[in-house]
């Protein structure tokens, strides 16, 4: 008997986060999938998902009508965006609301922004702290979908990592234990996780692996067949680079890692993660840890 799919719209659909939440969404088979593409945009990018049946829906995003007219008829809507475009969530929270949306997933997929005492330690997630604040008030149901740190760009010259050339940086105390988890995981995860009832007005957090930045070397090292060069620099060297940089965005990533020096790179362990409460299920096995991804891993962010 034929059930009836979720109509889901994506914003921020061709995004590095967001094209892996829209294949996850089609792969499942249980959802409609809408991305939204800003008017004007270059929509060649989305023609293999369109293949794969997903519709887009152009909007300008400076128009709320046209945000609402785009969002009618859809009951969940999950937003991927990332930097500048996270002060923008109230703005389509509220086009939810008035286009009739029953659930609103934001754009969090990294660190808790609900665990105690992260706003005072972690200012610079101000954005998403106001977008939690705006969805708890509108009355919409919402799904927080906790991820840690993405596999594919951790490892990466992002974070100062160069290991095609052999050369890895690591900074502050790289024995603390911090959550990475695969953006291919992240989302057929996130996609099985909103057919769960227990994802209503819930956290859900999704753990590839805890692991250290000693693991990872360790782990990388064995994968690849190098070894890698390490330069460490200590805490008060990153506490230095944080203060000296010019604003925060210059000091984003550094903001990370001392996170991470600091303990509270770990979301929760793998054993309260929702994918390890329902890993019997074919759509739930994890498909990437960084010991099965590094031997033919290009180690390149833009391959993400």
């Amino acid at each position: 008997m034929a059930t009836t799919k979720h109509t889901v719209a994506v914003i921020g659909g061709s995004g590095m986060l967001g094209k892996h939440i829209v294949t996850g969404l089609l792969e499942n088979g249980h959802y409609d999938v809408t991305i939204l593409s800003r008017k004007g945009s270059d929509e060649s990018k989305l023609a293999a998902f369109v293949t794969k049946g997903a519709k887009i829906a152009p909007v300008d995003y400076e128009s709320q009508e046209d945000l609402v007219s785009a969002l009618k008829g859809q009951e969940i809507v999950i937003s991927t965006v990332g930097a500048a475009a996270l002060a923008e969530q109230p703005k389509y929270i509220e086009a939810a609301k008035a286009a009739g949306v029953r659930r609103f997933v934001p754009s969090e997929f990294g660190l808790d922004s609900g665990a105690p005492g992260v706003r005072e330690y972690f200012p610079a997630l101000g954005y998403k702290y106001a977008t939690r604040d705006a969805l708890l008030a509108s009355g919409l149901e919402y799904t927080f979908v906790i991820t840690g740190f993405f596999l594919e760009t951790q490892f990466t010259s992002l974070f100062f990592w160069d290991v095609p050339g052999g050369k890895v940086t690591v900074k502050g105390d790289t024995t603390q234990p911090f959550t990475v988890t695969s953006l291919v995981d992240i989302g057929r995860w996130t996609a099985a996780a909103l057919r769960d009832p227990a994802s209503k007005n819930a956290t859900v957090y999704l753990v590839g692996e805890n692991l250290t930045y000693d693991d990872a070397i360790k782990t990388v090292e064995a994968a690849t067949g190098k070894t890698l060069e390490v330069t460490r620099e200590s805490k008060a060297d990153l506490e230095a680079a944080i203060a000296a940089a010019p604003n925060l965005w210059a000091s984003f990533l550094d903001l990370l890692l001392r996170a991470i020096s600091d303990g509270r790179g770990l979301t929760v362990e793998k054993d309260k993660a929702w994918n390890s409460q329902h890993h019997h299920h074919h759509h739930h096995k994890q498909l990437r840890s960084l010991a099965t991804w590094a031997p033919t891993a290009s180690f390149q962010a833009a391959d993400a």
